[in-house]
């Protein structure tokens, strides 16, 4: 999703969340490079042709290391680490940057 569409969703499950809910999020950073094949629409945010399960565009973010706390100021921010995964799948390293969230509604 776009950022501006993120930040519509957040605030969308804020709105429903209980008092002291609390919420789960990761969102890629921009220590992981975008998909090849892609291209550049925004700050950070890439179309990536030929991926879309429902037919329209993809949109993939990245964040910096802060960037999603403005998500969240309605929140408690309980939990937050940046997360790195290596994988190969078909004899290719592939390499997962997360930020990841765990907040609480005041």
């Amino acid at each position: 999703m776009s950022k501006k569409d993120i930040g519509r969703a957040v605030g969308e499950i804020l709105r429903v969340l209980r008092p002291r809910g609390l919420c789960f999020w990761n969102f890629v950073s921009i220590d992981e490079s975008p998909p090849q094949g892609t291209i550049e629409i925004g700050k950070r945010e890439f179309l990536v042709e030929g991926r879309c399960w429902y037919g329209g565009p993809l949109i993939d973010s990245f964040f910096e290391d802060n960037e999603p706390d403005q998500y969240f100021r309605r929140c408690a921010i309980l939990h937050k680490e940046k997360r790195t995964i290596e994988r190969e799948i078909e004899g290719t390293k592939e390499f997962q940057a997360y930020l990841d969230y765990i907040a609480k509604k005041k």
